[in-house]
């Protein structure tokens, strides 16, 4: 088998790291290459092996495996958000009385963090920020479904682009794409369920 040129190397480091990693197409432009070449290259035996002996280098080091790697993206993808948070409610007294002499009480309900020991291993996985503000109140930050569930369909081959239908099915009009950011997904997907429907 022959050895990278320099061309098929700069491909191989763009499509193993960066903002290009794992985008054949964006790899063979920042190589130097044309859009349309990122076929070609990744059936280049030498290419392929290229990246394979790189990935399995790299799990062997961290021991990160891309089994590993999908159990967390599915962790997040379906995440519950029940599985975190809880309602509860509060009895308190006002300090009146009613005409029968009786204590008067006020029920309240609110929305609390569970308890740190009863989360299981994937809810507290699919958590990425608490804090506390400065009146007290604590929020919880997730990490972003959608984001993660087209990850995770890239890996599985699924289609990573699902368009989104407007009113009486027109469209489409957005789509969920791999290259969006994580924010831009989640913004997508919460005006997804405002004002249209999701289709595959």
């Amino acid at each position: 088998m022959n050895p990278l040129n320099p061309r098929q190397h700069a491909f191989v480091r763009a499509f193993l790291v960066g903002e290009t990693a794992g985008i054949a197409s964006a790899s063979a432009v920042a190589a130097g290459y044309s859009a349309e070449s990122a076929p070609d290259l990744m059936a280049n035996p030498t290419v392929v092996k290229a990246i394979s002996d790189a990935h399995a280098e790299a799990s062997a080091a961290t021991g990160i495996t891309l089994a590993r790697v999908k159990a967390e993206l599915g962790r997040i993808g379906f995440s519950d958000l029940r599985e975190v948070l809880q309602w509860r409610t509060l009895i308190v007294e006002t300090g009146e009385e009613n005409d029968d002499g009786e204590p008067i009480v006020r029920a309240s309900t609110e929305l609390v963090l569970k308890d740190w020991a009863e989360l299981t291993p994937d809810a507290a996985a699919c958590i990425s920020e608490i804090k506390r503000t400065k009146d007290g109140t604590i929020t919880v930050k997730l990490h972003p479904k959608v984001a993660a569930l087209v990850e995770l369909g890239r890996h599985l081959g699924l289609p990573t682009k699902m368009a989104l239908t407007g009113p009486n099915g027109e469209g489409p009009v957005e789509t969920i794409t791999r290259e969006m950011t994580a924010q831009e997904a989640a913004d997508l997907y919460r005006r997804t369920l405002e004002e249209g429907k999701l289709t595959q």
